[in-house]
This record gives C-alpha cells, sequence and structure tokens, in this order.
C-alpha cells in the first residue's frame, strides 16, 4: 500500500487517479486542513510503470492535474505471475516450452490466488482443501504430449496472480481420480505447486522463477520428483510473456532489482560446470552490459543488427578475463539497476571482436557468445538459468536479494547434451 499526501485548498474534494482511469479514482481524506491522504493498494496499479495524478474540487471548481507521480509496482514473482496490463481488463499471455530433461511427461497449468501468499477463498496453501480449490481455477497450459518449442497463447486478466503446477507425469483428470488426501500415506500421483505450502512432501520448493516485474516476463523451472529430488530444477522450463512483448524470450535479459537511479553492488564467481571437470580456467573474456528493453535493444537497434554487437562493446564490463582461474571472484560496487545482457569471448576479448569480425560471423575470426540468441553466429542458445541433469540450481530474485547461477555453453551448434562448460554465480 502506497500513501499518497496531497495539499489543497481545505474542505477540497480530492482524488488521485491512477494511468488516467477516473473509473478506479481514489479518494483522498483530509487530515489537517489542506492536507489529505489516499491509500493506493496494488489492486489500483498494473505492473511495472504507473502515473498518479490528483484532483482537487472546491465549490464546483477545478484545480486540473497536480504533477504527475511515477510509481513502479516491481513485486516479488517468486511463486506466482502477475499478468501484465491494465488492470481488470483482459490480457494476452504468451507460453513457452522452452526444455524439458526428464523421463516424466507432465502437465503443465495455472491457477488465479487472492493474495500474495496464495489465498484461494480464505484459505492458505496449507490449508487441506486449498488444493481442490485451486485445481477447480485451473486452466491448461501444457499437456504431457506437448513438444518442447511450443508457444500457446490464453487470455488472463490484468494485475491477476498465476499460480502454477505440474502434474507429474500423468494428467489433472488422473491426478483427482486417484488423489491421496491422507497425509499420512505418501504415494502418487504426485502434483507440485509453486506455492511449496501445499506440497505433500514436507511443502519442498519444486519452482523456481528468474523474472522481470516491470516487463512482465518469467522463466519458470520445475523439479518433478518427491522431495526435490536431484534439485536440478531443468525437468520442465516454460517461460511466459505478455503477448505485446513480442519475440522476447524470458531469462535472455536479467532485471537487477532496485528503482531507478539506483545502483546495487553485485559479486560475480566464476566456478567450473559438469563439463568444465577439467577446465581449471577461463578460456576468454565474461561480462555483461547494460540494455534499453528486455529484447537487448541496445539505442535503437536489436541482437544481431549491424551496429549492437558495437554498442554492446561499448557498454561492456569485463567480469573474468582469459586465465582467470576457477573460484575467481568479482564484487562491482556500482551497478545501475535495470536491465542487463551477457557475454563470453571465447580467446579473446569483447573488444577484440568488435574491431576484427563487428558482424559476428562465423568463419571471419573470433566470435562473441550473448545471452541473446539472435547476437550469437549459430542463433543458438549459450546462456540459460538451468543446468544439465543433476547439476543443483540454487536461484533466488527476491529484492533486494539476487543468487543465481548462469550456465554456460562455449561449443557453438551445441544442445542440452553438451551444454554447462562454464558458470556463472550471481549475487548481490
Amino acid at each position: 500500500t502506497w500513501t499518497i499526501t496531497v495539499f489543497a485548498p481545505p474542505s477540497s474534494t480530492v482524488q488521485v487517479i491512477v494511468n488516467g482511469r477516473t473509473e478506479n479514482a481514489v479518494t483522498a481524506t483530509e487530515g489537517a486542513a489542506g492536507e489529505f491522504t489516499a491509500e493506493v493498494t496494488r489492486e489500483n496499479l498494473r505492473l511495472g510503470e504507473n502515473v498518479l495524478t490528483a484532483t482537487a474540487t472546491l465549490n464546483g471548481i477545478s484545480s486540473g492535474s497536480f504533477d504527475p507521480l511515477n510509481v513502479v509496482y516491481a513485486p516479488d514473482m517468486t511463486r506466482f505471475f502477475v499478468v501484465p496490463g491494465e488492470v481488470g481488463e483482459s490480457q494476452l499471455l504468451t507460453f513457452t516450452y522452452v526444455s524439458r530433461q526428464a523421463r516424466f511427461r507432465s502437465e503443465i497449468s495455472f491457477f488465479t490466488v487472492d493474495d500474495d501468499q496464495g489465498r484461494i477463498d480464505g484459505m492458505l496453501p496449507e490449508h487441506r482443501d486449498w488444493i481442490d480449490a485451486a485445481l477447480d481455477r485451473a486452466v491448461l497450459i501444457f499437456d504431457p504430449v506437448s513438444p518442447v518449442g511450443e508457444t500457446v497463447e490464453i487470455a488472463a486478466t490484468g494485475g491477476e496472480r498465476l499460480g502454477f503446477f505440474l502434474v507429474a507425469n500423468t494428467t489433472m483428470e488422473k491426478y483427482r481420480a486417484k488423489r491421496v488426501t491422507n497425509p499420512f500415506i505418501f504415494r502418487g500421483p504426485f502434483n507440485w505447486f509453486s506455492f511449496p505450502g501445499a506440497n505433500r512432501d514436507a511443502q519442498r520448493v519444486h519452482t523456481q522463477s528468474v523474472f522481470d516485474p516491470v516487463e512482465g516476463t518469467s522463466l519458470i523451472l520445475f523439479e518433478d520428483l518427491a522431495f526435490g529430488g536431484d534439485k536440478d530444477f531443468n525437468d520442465t522450463v516454460i517461460g511466459v510473456r505478455h503477448s505485446d512483448l513480442g519475440d522476447v524470450e524470458p531469462g535472455e535479459a536479467l532485471r537487477v532489482p532496485g528503482g531507478d537511479g539506483r545502483a546495487v553492488e553485485l559479486t560475480v564467481s566464476f566456478d567450473r560446470a559438469r563439463r568444465g571437470l577439467g577446465e581449471s580456467e577461463a578460456g576468454g573474456e565474461f561480462g555483461m552490459f547494460d540494455v534499453d528493453g528486455p529484447d537487448g535493444e541496445i539505442n535503437g537497434l536489436l541482437p544481431g543488427e549491424p551496429g549492437w554487437l558495437d554498442a554492446a562493446a561499448v557498454r561492456a564490463e569485463q567480469l573474468f578475463s582469459q586465465g582467470d582461474g576457477v573460484g575467481s571472484e568479482i564484487t562491482l560496487g556500482q551497478v545501475p539497476t535495470g536491465l542487463h545482457g551477457f557475454y563470453y569471448a571465447p580467446g579473446a576479448t569483447l573488444a577484440d571482436v568488435a574491431a576484427a569480425n563487428p558482424d559476428n560471423e562465423l568463419d571471419t575470426g573470433s566470435v562473441a557468445l550473448f545471452s541473446f540468441d539472435a547476437a550469437n553466429p549459430d542463433g543458438t542458445e549459450h546462456f540459460r538459468w538451468f543446468g544439465p541433469e543433476r547439476r543443483r540450481n540454487p536461484v533466488n530474485v527476491t529484492a533486494p536479494d539476487l543468487d543465481l547461477n548462469l550456465h554456460i555453453m562455449d561449443e557453438l551448434f551445441g544442445g542440452d547434451d553438451v551444454f554447462d562448460d562454464f558458470r556463472l554465480r550471481i549475487r548481490s
């Protein structure tokens, strides 16, 4: 809840208007003479940027609008996703089946919850009747035969909170028919929720999220085995975004949490990954750079367009150079909050690549690999927030804290079977 104070002539009628929508205006209360306060809740705000204005009316004469106040609503979306767009209006969401590295063929759905704690009709996730209430609200996203790469569009209402669940190796219909409600009997089928309190394996965590709470994107990583399984959170991975964002891929850009104009301290560690067990040092330069949008735009240029690599090199900040050993760590004291991309230049620096191969073409010399797939010379993913099988993957993007593992593949045209040559751990 935000308390807005407005100073106006005593006895005025003062209203605070959010995003120009007079139908949802909040009427302020006068305390001391001429001092008015209004309570603006998250139910009034759309995800991301909002503009608040105020008007005062006295004896039928309006003051006109006061100077606008900009408010950014950027909630912690670890356990749920807030539908972007105007509150209460229908919005179109795009869901993408990003990855599956599991034997199970599972079903993934979403459902609405009533508050940030996951209440449904007053019940918290720990309540014995909460699961049935959640299933009654379920909307299917992907079924067990959905292929990786599939994209679907589903309508939702702006401002709604969406929780997620995975029915392990079966469907919700079969789960409901065979569901075990006795807490002392532990057998399948199992349904794992993004709200741990509802999970029957002693409330273990079964989802992780890498999200942008301003643009409204999220990458949701599922663990499908009881008691957290191998905790690699790569069994099923889906992405969600507002359809108006076009081809934006959730997770390609990382939003460093914080407000406009602020800077935070980041600590980045260089680590070996499963395939890199024999590699004791960095094979090139690793770094990061700020971008202007979730699609990687820099000065109006998109990844892969002529001039984009040069623009990224101008903004680049080196994290590790060739020869830095495993266990190396760097602390960056003034990282601007906002969106950032990452790069790796095997056997070179990004500046070297920009000078010798500005279009990042194959067979033209050294190349650079980016967290934006469209910028890569092979058009392939080389950075992601989940690793290979049996590689534990702790993830936390809760403001003001951040603890992520960024997995990197240096092989061109590689896939899941050869992913994970290096790993960066990013903490704030």
